[in-house]
This record gives structure tokens, C-alpha cells and sequence, in this order.
């Protein structure tokens, strides 16, 4: 953990904007439990997937106190972290299958325990409710966005990755989430009871494929693992779908058995490439170098080149039970698929004379929070990712020169026509956040990116 900690403090500090975090240490390293800890002033939305309501532990902190671990996909950290709820002994969200979104506020610069291995936020905090309008895209960016392949060998995790549901004394139970594409091959018959976290879950046992990444390419491997019952009576044989997958890491580090706990969105067929395409998106931007930017990812030739490589790369899952003939004629014009795709993923995606742009999610809870009517003008969205472009993720250089550039910049002014009639919004808003936000989506990047990388 120390090293792992240790290898992400200096990717952190080689990319960021040095105006933020003024201090940046971890925390508590003598105890059992560690984290970063840095001043985060912006709102922080929580969006809890109904399927983590398995992963939720009422768990009795001391004598009096129950404490209520949530493990929620934070998309202003594009990270899935624990949320902790004081004097709580119920789950809100135990009956609820649309999933919880909740809004916190922090006024001048509250700490947050930031990329657990335990806790991202705790104490002092104001709740605000989220525009009608922001619910769906920010479930869409849980569903494209956030991707986090398994490793294909079962026996690797990173520390940082893992929720960790810890008393003052003790770790309880540690588990590691991914989210991936998986392709069924087999569903048992025989339904059964599986613990999680104490609670009896009813599972089928199946065989499935798994795309897996080990920070090199993305392959797919064979798996045995438990389906939750919901989801194996809504998949056959051979569906390819977006899925959250879950183990338990015992206390000899051995992982327990993967238990398939969720299903996102529907089912990958020759018209409906969207989740395939998010990932390889999200694969080309795990690489980060001083020049990168921020928000564009490459043109249309390179991304056809990735999705091309990875259908001949993995043949058991893009196999003739599943395209055939429907899958070549996928290929068969695949720029102009690639672009449909871009168009139907919006405003998550952006294509621009052939450059595909990410609007990531760091810049998705900022205008959620801040201007959520501004979430279906795609001409001021464009132009944002466009503005965040003229910079690079290693802007240490940032200051007078840095801000002049951008507000001289055609995208900066093509931004003021959206910005003139909202009340509590500017272009200087944007500038006074910028190295905050920046500095979020270099985090997001680099926790994306497989450990065997850090």
C-alpha cells in the first residue's frame, strides 16, 4: 500500500496544477486504515447504482453508533468510493431500483479523505438536490464513463481500488469492484445462497468471458462466477453486456469467487455498439504524457484502429454465435459506425472535423452543480472541451500567461454567447475552477489506468 501510495503521489505531482492541493499527504499510515486527504470545494454528487444496495453494511461503530458504508460512483472523481452515514441503522436505498443521487456541498474548502483504501467524505456538508435533467447523464456516465477492467490474473489487487469497511480497531471485510463488458456462456440451473457481507443473496452459478486488461492490451478470459438471480433470469447464452463484478479478498489476500452483481444498460448487438466503444475510449485515455490533452482522445482513424484490433484480438467473445455476418457489416463501414456511436453517446463524446473529444466526467458534475441547463447546449459543451484543449495536462506553468492564452483563445469566445443569460454562471467561473477541474481529471486518468501501471 505504502509503495502504491508512494508511485501515484509522484504521477500526481508530475501532472497537476500546483495550486492545488496546497498540502497533499497520507494520513493515519501508523493505524489500520490510510488515505489521501486533500481541500475539495466543490460539490460532490453521489450516485449509489441500485446494484451496490448488496454491498451496503449497517455496521455498529461503538456501543451507540451504527455506521452506514455506501459505496457510490462519484462522478466529479469519476471513482467509486465509500460513503459513510452516522447514527443510520437502515438502508435507503434497500427497496429502491433506480438508484439513489444526492448533492453535498462544501463551503471554503472542507477536507475530504480523497481515493480511499477507506473513506472519501465524512463530517461537515450541506445536501442539495440534483436538476431532473442531470440524473440520466450522470447514470450515463457510470454506464460509459467509468470503466474498471479486471486484471486476467485473479490473484492481483491494488489496495487503492478496494473498498475497505473498517472500524476504529479492526478492517472488517475489504471487496474489489470492476465494470466491464462480459459475454455469458453458461447459466446453471440450481439457484443458491452466497453471503455479502453477512446477508444471503441468491445466485445461479454461469461461465462467462471477461474483458480483462493488463495495462498492455485488452484481452478476454474465462471465468467462473455467481449471477445474482435477477440477472441470470434477464441474459441467455452468448449476451454481451456492460457489468459490475464483485470479490471478497480474505483475510489470507486469496479472492473469494467473483459474484456478477449488476447489469448496465442493454444488451451489445451489431446496432447497439455503445458500451463497446465507450471502453476503448476510456482504454485510449489511460495513456497520460506531459503533452496530452485534457479532453481530446484522437481522430476517428485511430479509434477505428483500437476497436479493429481488439474484435481480432478476442475472437471467444466477438464471436459468430453473436455478430457473424451482422458483425462484418459492422465493420464493413466502421468510421461512419464510430461516428453514429459518438453522436449517440453525447454529450459524454464529442466528434469535431474528425477529433473525438471526452466531456469527462470531472466537467459533467461541475456543470450539473453549476449551471444543469448548460447540460443540453451541445454547442457550449463542445466548446468547453475544445477550451480545456488548448491547454495540457501538465500545465506547471500555470499563471498569467496560462489564463491570457485561454481567454484570447476561439473557444473561450465562442463560450460567452451561452454565458450571457445565466445568472449564477461565467466565463470566470470557469477560469477560477480550471486548475481544480483539471487537476480532478488527471486524477481520474491515472486511477483509471490498470495499478500494474503505477
Amino acid at each position: 500500500m505504502i509503495h502504491e501510495s508512494q508511485v501515484l503521489e509522484n504521477q500526481f505531482r508530475r501532472f497537476m496544477i500546483e495550486t492545488e492541493p496546497k498540502s497533499f499527504y497520507i494520513k493515519e499510515m501508523k493505524g489500520k486504515t490510510s488515505f489521501w486527504e486533500i481541500e475539495f470545494s466543490q460539490p460532490v454528487i453521489q450516485y449509489v447504482p441500485s446494484c451496490f444496495r448488496f454491498l451496503t453494511p449497517s455496521t455498529k461503530y461503538s456501543k451507540y453508533d451504527w455506521v452506514e458504508y455506501v459505496p457510490s460512483y462519484i462522478p466529479n472523481l469519476n471513482h467509486v468510493a465509500l460513503f459513510v452515514n452516522y447514527h443510520k441503522n437502515h438502508r435507503e436505498f434497500a427497496n429502491n431500483h433506480d438508484g439513489i443521487l444526492k448533492k453535498y456541498v462544501h463551503e471554503g474548502g472542507k477536507k475530504m479523505n480523497f481515493s480511499s483504501p477507506n473513506l472519501l467524505y465524512r463530517w461537515q456538508h450541506k445536501i442539495k438536490s440534483i436538476d431532473q435533467r442531470s440524473i440520466a447523464l450522470i447514470k450515463s456516465s457510470f454506464e460509459n464513463c467509468y470503466w474498471n477492467l479486471p486484471s486476467p490474473s485473479p490473484s492481483e489487487a491494488s489496495c487503492i481500488d478496494n473498498l475497505i469497511y473498517s472500524k476504529s480497531t479492526q478492517i472488517l471485510r475489504i471487496w474489489m469492484t470492476s465494470k466491464t463488458l462480459v459475454k455469458i456462456i453458461s447459466i446453471g440451473d440450481r439457484l443458491e445462497k452466497r453471503p455479502i457481507l453477512g446477508e444471503e443473496v441468491s445466485v445461479k452459478s454461469a461461465q462467462i468471458l471477461v474483458l480483462s486488461d493488463d495495462g498492455n492490451r485488452v484481452q478476454s478470459v474465462n471465468m467462473s462466477v455467481f449471477l445474482t438471480d435477477d440477472i441470470a433470469d434477464s441474459v441467455s447464452e452468448n449476451d454481451i453486456f456492460n457489468a459490475v463484478l464483485a470479490n471478497e479478498i480474505n483475510s489470507n489476500s486469496r479472492l473469494g469467487r467473483t459474484i456478477l452483481i449488476g447489469k448496465i444498460g442493454n444488451v451489445v448487438t451489431p446496432n447497439n455498439m455503445k458500451s463497446f466503444v465507450s471502453l476503448v475510449l476510456w482504454k485510449m485515455l489511460q495513456t497520460l504524457e506531459d503533452d496530452s490533452s485534457p479532453t481530446l482522445i484522437g481522430n476517428v482513424n485511430q479509434v477505428k484502429l483500437e476497436i479493429t484490433n481488439i474484435i481480432h484480438n478476442n475472437p471467444e467473445i466477438f464471436s459468430s454465435e453473436n455478430f457473424s455476418s451482422d458483425m462484418l457489416g459492422w465493420t464493413k463501414d466502421l468510421p461512419k459506425k464510430i461516428s453514429q456511436c459518438i453522436k449517440e453517446l453525447s454529450p459524454l463524446f464529442f466528434e469535431d472535423d474528425e477529433k473525438i473529444y471526452q466531456l469527462s466526467s470531472i466537467l459533467l458534475g461541475f456543470i450539473a452543480s453549476n449551471s444543469p441547463e448548460n447540460l443540453e447546449n451541445k454547442e457550449f459543451l463542445l466548446n468547453l472541451v475544445k477550451l480545456f484543449d488548448t491547454i495540457k495536462v501538465n500545465a506547471n506553468f500555470w499563471g498569467h500567461d496560462a489564463l491570457m492564452r485561454l481567454r484570447t483563445s476561439i473557444p473561450y469566445a465562442s463560450l460567452q454567447p451561452s454565458l450571457q443569460h445565466a445568472s449564477s454562471f461565467s466565463s470566470q467561473k470557469v477560469l477560477d475552477n480550471l486548475p481544480r477541474l483539471l487537476n480532478r481529471m488527471v486524477y481520474s486518468r491515472i486511477f483509471s489506468q490498470p495499478h500494474t501501471n503505477w
